[in-house]
């Protein structure tokens, strides 16, 4: 039994975990006791079964989810970039208008979100793994008749990131087409642009489906997935020694630096000990100190010796 606010009435309690009884859209200050159901956006019920809205700044950790969030498709689109390796000054333009949209997309996204207009964004939080996934955890009455209470419960993460990968595409599709036109013909420039067109609807369907994992792993993928990456691309470029970096000297070290912020966010994001950081160079020590052990040339030797 829950009390109303400012009278002595008892009233049955709203069902389910995130259900709750809603604001009248008359009287901000008055609830809609006869409607239990979904929270409005913005709003987050409290232990009283009152739906609150939510006026708290995001947090340092949602900042780095927004972050990861925002730089995957940038990286993705990257790797793209370099995979269909283009011209000099064509690669150069591709990633600088990619890390452009990428810039615009985001600014966008957050003037787009409460407050309205600002840089900044208010949060509803997140208290554990099923506030992602409200349409799990539907009451049901009497095991007959369901009440509906999905909402963004972890507004405005699962939302703000659909709206920045709708940005994306739109400033994609009108900018770097016309950009790129003017420097090359389309056979030298359209791939990695399909390959974003593929990858951006996965992205979003990946964001609803897996967000709640994403959200609490993604320190641990930034940082796997970047020792992944890096090892590929020494790999892939037959980089085998320190002097082999001279070659394409400013793309190699700029790849490396760019892993190794990635690995040092990860690091950053698992709020540990800042001391950790030391270790970020230690992949790229031990690759180039172990790579003469695992060289097949080597190994084929040893076989031809014994």
């Amino acid at each position: 039994m829950v009390s109303t606010m400012g009278s002595q009435t008892e009233l049955p309690s709203c069902f389910g975990r995130y259900c709750g009884f809603q604001p009248d859209e008359s009287a901000a200050d008055q609830w809609d006791l006869s409607k239990c159901g979904a929270c409005p956006r913005g709003f987050r019920t409290n232990q009283t079964k009152y739906c609150v809205k939510c006026e708290e700044p995001l947090d340092v950790y949602e900042w780095q989810f927004l972050c990861f969030m925002v730089a995957l498709p940038c990286m993705i689109n990257w790797i793209f970039i370099l995979r269909y390796r283009t011209g000099g000054k064509l690669l150069a333009t591709q990633i600088l208008l990619s890390t452009t949209e990428c810039a615009c997309a985001t600014i966008f996204a957050l003037l787009s979100t409460e407050p309205m207009g600002s840089l900044s964004m208010i949060s509803c939080g997140v208290q554990r793994l099923s506030d992602w996934y409200p349409m799990f955890y539907n009451p049901q009455l009497q095991y007959t008749e369901t009440v509906h209470c999905t909402q963004e419960v972890v507004y405005p993460l699962l939302t703000t990131v659909c709206i920045y990968y709708a940005y994306l595409l739109s400033v994609m599709l009108l900018i770097r087409p016309i950009v790129l036109s003017m420097i090359g013909p389309s056979k030298q420039w359209q791939d990695p642009i399909y390959a974003a067109l593929y990858s951006l609807p996965i992205l979003v369907v990946a964001q609803a489906v897996f967000g709640g994992l994403i959200y609490y792993a993604f320190p641990y993928i930034a940082i796997i997935v970047s020792l992944i990456g890096m090892s590929i691309y020494f790999v892939w470029t037959e980089i085998f020694t320190l002097s082999s970096l001279k070659q394409n000297i400013a793309r190699n070290i700029s790849i490396i630096l760019w892993h190794i912020a990635v690995i040092g966010f990860g690091i950053v994001s698992l709020q540990s000990n800042l001391y950790y950081l030391v270790l970020v160079v230690v992949p790229v020590l031990f690759y180039f100190m172990t790579i003469k052990f695992t060289d097949p040339s080597s190994i084929d030797k040893e076989l031809t010796f014994t």
